[in-house]
């Protein structure tokens, strides 16, 4: 069986590896990654701005805990995050907003473990602009999202304006398929 990151090898290299460069550096202080994985951000981190790292997937094995010893590894959802309410300096994940099964609850566990000073570094892919790729991505997505659990047609960006957050930053690559930056939360007075 091909691992993920072997299929995603190709891709990594002419399009997300630069931009994960570019944003996994940015993280700093108390920092959560959602969707840990198989620990692909690992050697892009600053570690001198970090004052500790946790990781947090569905499932979290014996060889991610040996392989990852300084990582606080917590298994669990990303809608109900095992976190104090503003907690995290840095919330962090890449490719992982498809797959979650409660997006918009797992948006509102972000905004609640997220400082209010704090940032969210992102990279997701979206449902694309482009009518012939619309198309394409929407006639796929279901038997993709059966064999992958991943979704193509999410506009997560679009989602998370609406549900609490900002973005101080927003770009895009792939023809609109791959969405980055950072985003703060917005504060309400309630809060």
């Amino acid at each position: 069986m091909i691992s993920y990151d072997t299929l995603m090898k190709p891709l990594e290299k002419t399009l997300l590896g630069d931009i994960r460069k570019t944003l996994i550096s940015q993280a700093k202080g108390d920092v959560l990654e959602i969707g840990f994985g198989t620990g692909v951000n690992m050697p892009l981190y600053n570690f001198d701005a970090i004052n500790s790292l946790n990781g947090l997937d569905l499932k979290i094995t014996t060889e991610q805990i040996n392989q990852f010893p300084s990582i606080n590894l917590h298994e669990g959802s990303a809608s109900s995050l095992p976190f104090p309410d503003k907690s995290m300096e840095t919330i962090l994940a890449t490719l992982v907003m498809c797959s979650v099964d409660d997006l918009i609850g797992s948006i509102q566990e972000m905004h609640r473990v997220l400082k209010d000073d704090g940032i969210y570094i992102f990279m997701e892919h979206v449902l694309p602009k482009n009518k012939v790729l619309k198309v394409l991505f929407k006639s796929i997505n279901k038997p993709w999202h059966a064999m992958s659990s991943c979704n193509l047609i999410r506009n997560t960006d679009e989602i998370f304006i609406n549900n609490g957050f900002k973005f101080l930053s927003l770009n895009q690559k792939g023809m609109g398929i791959f969405k980055y930056g950072i985003a703060v939360k917005e504060i309400s007075h309630k809060e």
